[in-house]
């Protein structure tokens, strides 16, 4: 399997893993978007999803929201800092029903600077 590739070993899966996550990362935040970060010991990058009905109503909106936000992870996984990392993104509020890829990755990467992980 490829470097930049997104498998089974760059996904957080477990509530515990989650848990960690929130309770003991740094968090961040702009106007719709948060990302939760803690530095791991697994080796890998990870990035786990917390996109909730409440917020995209729906299922398409949210499937496509992941597609969008998994594709930015794995190809900036490169620039991110040695950690290795656990990320979280959350959406903290609903979103325009036009959303894009710029528009979600840019969100993403910007909160990514601001944590202070990318190089």
């Amino acid at each position: 399997m490829s470097g930049n590739s997104f498998g089974k070993q760059n996904r957080l899966i477990n509530t515990f893993e989650f848990r960690r996550v929130r309770e003991k990362g740094a968090f961040f935040r702009d106007r719709t978007f948060a990302i939760a970060v803690f530095k791991n010991d697994d080796g890998n990058h990870r990035l786990g999803l917390s996109i909730s009905k409440s917020v995209v109503k729906l299922a398409s909106k949210r499937n496509k929201l992941k597609r969008i936000v998994r594709e930015t992870f794995r190809t900036s996984k490169g620039r991110i800092k040695h950690g290795p990392y656990d990320i979280v993104f959350y959406v903290k509020r609903p979103l325009l029903d036009d959303f894009d890829y710029g528009t979600v990755r840019h969100g993403l990467l910007a909160l990514m600077e601001k944590a202070k992980i990318l190089c």
